[in-house]
């Protein structure tokens, strides 16, 4: 299978994952050929893109990581606001992630979503559970790590949506209000007595750098606990790699070399580096650019080797290794 970006979707493609509707419907099912009326219809939605079967890549098989159940009862708590629950949606996700532990590198994080909002607490739990099985957590603390994912934006309910999705610059005053949203979500979740304390204080404290100039307290290392950190990175990369209204996506390899550039300043330094063993910017299927100027698609990312992964020649159908061609790098996303 072979993903293709939003605006790249024709009548006549055959969809091999299912899509999702914004009130967390199944909207289209794999196997569905896609009509002219379903091409328009999803390069109106609001997600990044679909995986589609296709001759070019009848040999990639990508899995998804999560199942279709564990999706829809992740997007009921959060749309129905039942933080409750929220603890058992967790642990339903790293149990999806774990059943895939031997091939994660290869394993697809998220089906479509017309969510961004939802796709982006979907993909930081997703990132922290992730993180966290390299960093060594236990199951609990993968839990608490996925939950803190899921719940870490819900201040900016408390934001006046036009300024959440404002193009251009906000004023300082929107500033201040954006800034509020940690306090507001750990306000919102405070006295719910089934969310751990840990997870409370990584929805607060899930913007304060490790050196000490974050928000909204100005926390050091010496004051953050291990999630708030974790929470930070993979909230702080997937903004990054995101299309919003006020910016375009940034590249994965821009992204992660950000990420690294504020080692021990925003983010603790083993983090980064974990981050870099585990998380892989070129999914399985995907069709990117290489610096000799050839298209290609993603066959199968390496445990170690984020940005070398094997690909396939558009052209010629030629399996390249990027380990073993150290001349070439993929430059863009297509």
């Amino acid at each position: 299978m072979r993903f293709v970006k939003r605006e790249n979707i024709r009548a006549g493609m055959v969809l091999a994952s299912a899509i999702y509707s914004r009130d967390g419907n199944c909207m289209l099912n794999s196997n569905v050929r896609i009509t002219n009326e379903y091409a328009n219809r999803l390069q109106e939605m609001e997600i990044s893109g679909i995986y589609i079967y296709d001759q070019l890549s009848a040999d990639i098989h990508v899995e998804q990581a999560l199942t279709r159940e564990t999706i829809e009862n992740i997007y009921n708590v959060t749309k129905r606001k039942d933080y409750d629950r929220c603890m058992f949606v967790a642990a339903a996700l790293v149990n999806d992630l774990l059943a895939h532990i031997d091939d994660l590198p290869n394993v697809a994080t998220l089906a479509a979503y017309d969510d961004t909002t939802f796709q982006h607490s979907i993909n930081v739990a997703m990132y922290a559970a992730k993180l966290g099985i390299e960093l060594g957590f236990t199951k609990e603390q993968l839990e608490q790590a996925a939950a803190a994912g899921l719940m870490h934006d819900i201040g900016k309910q408390g934001v006046d949506i036009g300024i959440i999705d404002k193009e251009g610059s906000l004023t300082p005053e929107e500033i201040e209000l954006v800034r509020r949203h940690p306090t507001l979500g750990f306000e919102m979740v405070k006295d719910y007595i089934s969310i751990p304390a840990v997870v409370k204080h990584a929805i607060l404290c899930h913007h304060e750098d490790f050196d000490g100039n974050g928000y909204p307290n100005r926390y050091d290392f010496r004051s953050l606990r291990e999630l708030d950190l974790v929470i930070h990175i993979c909230d702080v990369y997937d903004a990054l790699i995101s299309k919003r209204s006020y910016k375009d996506a940034y590249s994965p390899n821009v992204a992660l070399s950000f990420l690294m550039s504020k080692s021990g300043i925003m983010f603790k330094p083993e983090h980064v580096q974990s981050f870099l063993n585990c998380m892989f910017p070129y999914t399985t299927g995907m069709e990117v650019e290489l610096s000799d100027g050839r298209h290609v698609v993603i066959k199968e990312n390496y445990r170690g080797f984020p940005m070398c992964p094997d690909v396939i020649t558009k052209r010629t159908m030629e399996v390249i290794s990027l380990r073993d061609n150290t001349d070439l790098m993929i430059t863009k996303i297509l």
